[in-house]
């Protein structure tokens, strides 16, 4: 039985010291892209996109529908790495499920918060912190018809390896949009080096 405390001691300190980061499951990254875009590309307005910056908050492209100060955030995860403009990178990164993952994972693992103070950091708080901002989350909620959609795509059964959702019980539901499971391009963030997702 002491041996037994000792080891709980031990874990029960690390995570307190040491800390865990919170990470995005494939459901939440689904439903955050179904709830912004129902998973289709929503593409760019080259008008609204020129300036990239934090306080652009007009343009708003990609299945994540990410801004540029989001993107910015992120340490501007890219595709190719080249020296395209800040403007392209930006463009090719958000229409690219992979890409715009990256930027998503970042800002969410950045600015985790228990936004609605259940002691518990989920996908609930992620979404309200892609959609509000993570010092805004604490305050603001959906309305009705949003949050709907959100708890209807939380019930769902998802796959991983395919683009078929369903609903808890039933089979065949396709949902559409983007395939989560593989990249098709590798993604290079400057500040990071080279890395691809899986």
């Amino acid at each position: 039985m002491r041996k037994y405390l000792v080891r709980m001691n031990f874990w029960l300190l690390f995570f307190i010291f040491v800390g865990v980061k919170c990470t995005l499951d494939f459901q939440c990254y689904r439903c955050i892209c179904e709830l912004y875009t129902d998973c289709k590309d929503k593409p760019c307005n080259d008008e609204k996109c020129k300036e990239i910056n934090s306080d652009n908050y007009n343009c708003a492209c990609g299945p994540f529908s990410i801004t540029p100060g989001y993107w910015l955030a992120a340490k501007k995860p890219s595709l190719d790495g080249n020296n395209d403009t800040d403007e392209m990178n930006f463009k090719k990164c958000a229409k690219s499920i992979a890409c715009s993952r990256i930027a998503v994972q970042y800002n969410m693992e950045k600015y985790a918060e228990d936004c609605d103070g259940n002691k518990v950091i989920d996908c609930y708080d992620y979404v309200l912190i892609h959609n509000f901002g993570a010092h805004a989350c604490f305050t603001k909620r959906f309305d009705n018809q949003t949050q709907m959609k959100f708890d209807k795509c939380m019930g769902k059964v998802v796959d991983p390896f395919s683009t078929v959702t369903r609903r808890k019980k039933q089979t065949n539901k396709f949902s559409g949009g983007f395939d989560f499971s593989r990249n098709p391009y590798p993604v290079q963030n400057r500040n990071s080096g080279n890395f691809s997702m899986e």
